[in-house]
């Protein structure tokens, strides 16, 4: 494999892992399970109500347009190819595949989504979370969320550096670090370098 076609496959690696944390984040029902918050219908057949309701949730945020929003922001974070060799042709054909298969991934996430939505809230609050997002507020976040996904990618970029940078100190801290530790730390932080640049011009 070309360092150039690995280099695509460590890209698309961090769109993905990047992808789900920032699905998590944008997906209320999502990072509820993920900070362990009880769940009122943890497992078991889902009351049809609280499905239709968290469906129509699921409808009126928008939700697969966020995700699909996420996914071409960080598409375009990955390294540019500007040669016209075999092995450019590789990377542009595994970026395409990439990119169906963030397309086919939409859906899948969508009903994810829909049924963990369906699992953690109740049926009042379903009924209350479809209320918001058919009243103007609601289609303001709508209509505003790529715009703030697109200034938080950028941000999650410029921190995950820091992490690692206090997670090698830490581990320093309790084992005695080799170069080959070290080098280890500065290749995750060098992984980091393609990601998207903060925003320069206005909305």
């Amino acid at each position: 494999m070309s360092s150039g076609t690995a280099r695509k496959g460590v890209g698309a690696r961090r769109a993905l892992l990047l992808a789900a944390g920032l699905t998590a984040l944008a997906t209320p029902a999502l990072a509820q399970e993920a900070a362990g918050a009880p769940a009122s219908q943890a497992s078991g057949p889902i009351d049809s109500e609280r499905l239709a309701l968290a469906r129509e949730y699921v409808r009126e945020s928008h939700i697969d347009a966020t995700m699909r929003g996420m996914f071409a922001n960080l598409a375009k974070s990955m390294p540019q190819i500007s040669a016209d060799s075999a092995t450019d042709a590789k990377a542009r054909q595994f970026m395409s595949s990439f990119s169906i298969g963030m397309d086919a991934a939409v859906p899948m996430l969508v009903d994810a989504t829909t049924e963990a939505t369906a699992r953690v809230f109740t049926t009042q609050e379903l009924k209350d979370l479809v209320a918001f997002y058919a009243s103007p507020a609601g289609q303001s976040m709508v209509a505003k969320m790529p715009m703030l996904m697109q200034q938080v990618t950028p941000l999650v970029f410029q921190i995950l550096p820091k992490v690692y940078g206090i997670a090698e100190t830490d581990y320093c801290s309790h084992e005695t670090c080799t170069e080959a530790d070290h080098a280890r730390f500065q290749r995750m932080q060098a992984a980091l370098s393609h990601g998207p640049r903060p925003p320069t011009g206005g909305p």
